[in-house]
């Protein structure tokens, strides 16, 4: 099909799912303007590159879901840097993956066989031991520490585990992207674009090491199939071998990953009733129960992260209204992603409070980035960055609880 063809159906497709969009009967600019920070925010949104975009949830009669969308300054093919947010289709995508092998090859693969890495041309390297949990790995440790502290290691593995070309290609066939793309590893250096184009050998073993099934060392082809805005962006930034160059940073090599994909990718995972089987994850009752387990765990819900100060409860929670103190109560559940890097920061959450019945989606992003410079490790994530997603949630969580719902 020709990608502009394929692009255009897929576009026809999201807006035919998305029961409404931007009704008359609420207004999100004047809820973020009831906040002094959000109200900063929103007369300085250029600088910010701030996109918003909040969905109600009302329950029929049946249970089944409806959902009402408004957004905020969103545009999917305006480019910002969506950092370690990849990390869940990337996750999910692994777990689908996973189980067609088992289908495919007949063998007893799943979540928990010891898979192992082994690099094939530099700057790529062998992994035989999970470091974090201290055992073989599996992809069932990998996801869990890819969503309860966001690890870098655990992602690029599964990356590696199925390429751009698998990744891409099964998002977009599902409908869950649509102007996105993943094409690289995240937090790892030595790999220029033509070094993430090529992806490990990966083997899995039986407990005993016995070989159940290889997957060889290739390279994806994989090309972005949307023309990005604004991809060239600051005034400098500070290369490879810590110099400062006055000019803007480009990110066309880099991944992006849309407000409106990422909640795409989020509503599947969390309500895959109301999508066609064919734009569905291939999962099944108890994947979804794991991943969603896993979506929702807090760093001190697993052993190797528990008594680390360093994971507190919002660690990657952005949206919560509390600080690095604070702790979340059990009858809150967030299933997210958050993501920052490059004075970006950008959540993607199905927000829910089991004691008052309120739930919600809320994605957005926010660049803080004062002085133009990419790279420089000075960004304003704790003075403006955090407190923007602290407060976004708290005011949208206060008008959740004012507003009539049906359930």
């Amino acid at each position: 099909m020709h990608k502009l063809t394929y692009f255009l159906s897929l576009m026809l497709f999201a807006f035919i799912t998305s029961s409404s969009t931007c009704k008359h009967r609420f207004d999100l600019e004047k809820v973020i303007n009831q906040d002094p920070l959000l109200k900063h925010i929103h007369e300085h949104k250029g600088e910010y590159e701030v996109q918003i975009r909040y969905t109600q949830i009302d329950r029929q009669s049946d249970g089944k879901p409806r959902f009402t969308s408004y957004d905020y300054n969103v545009d999917s093919l305006y480019y910002f840097y969506p950092a370690s947010t990849i990390k869940m289709p990337i996750a999910i995508l692994a777990m689908e993956k996973i189980r067609a092998l088992a289908k495919q090859t007949g063998k007893p693969l799943d979540l928990y066989t010891p898979m192992y890495h082994f690099g094939a041309r530099p700057p790529q390297s062998d992994c035989v031991l999970d470091e974090t949990t201290g055992q073989v790995p599996c992809i069932a440790d990998y996801v869990d520490e890819v969503f309860a502290v966001s690890d870098n290691n655990a992602s690029n593995r599964l990356f590696e585990f199925m390429g751009a070309d698998h990744i891409n290609q099964s998002l977009y066939k599902k409908g869950a992207f649509t102007t996105s793309h993943i094409i690289h590893r995240v937090g790892i250096s030595g790999f220029d674009h033509e070094d993430n184009c090529y992806i490990n050998e990966v083997q899995f073993k039986d407990r005993r090491r016995n070989l159940l099934h290889t997957i060889p060392a290739r390279k994806s082809a994989f090309t972005p199939m949307a023309s990005l805005k604004n991809q060239r962006k600051g005034l400098g930034y500070i290369d490879n071998n810590d110099s400062l160059v006055m000019q803007p940073f480009d990110f066309s090599q880099k991944n992006y990953f849309s407000i409106i994909d990422l909640e795409a990718c989020l509503k599947r995972v969390m309500f895959p009733e109301v999508f066609p089987t064919s734009q569905r994850f291939d999962l099944d009752k108890d994947d979804y129960a794991f991943l969603r387990k896993s979506m929702s765990r807090l760093p001190r819900d697993l052993p190797y992260y528990k008594g680390d100060t360093h994971y507190y409860d919002t660690y990657v929670k952005f949206f919560f209204d509390g600080d690095s103190t604070s702790t979340i109560p059990p009858h809150i559940k967030i299933y997210n992603k958050v993501g920052w890097a490059y004075g970006y920061l950008t959540d993607c959450s199905y927000y829910t409070d089991e004691a008052t019945g309120i739930e919600f989606l809320l994605t957005a992003t926010i660049k803080v980035n004062k002085d133009g410079i990419f790279n420089d490790g000075k960004y304003e994530y704790d003075t403006e960055g955090l407190p923007f997603f602290r407060s976004l949630g708290k005011a949208i969580l206060n008008y959740e609880r004012t507003r009539k719902q049906r359930h």
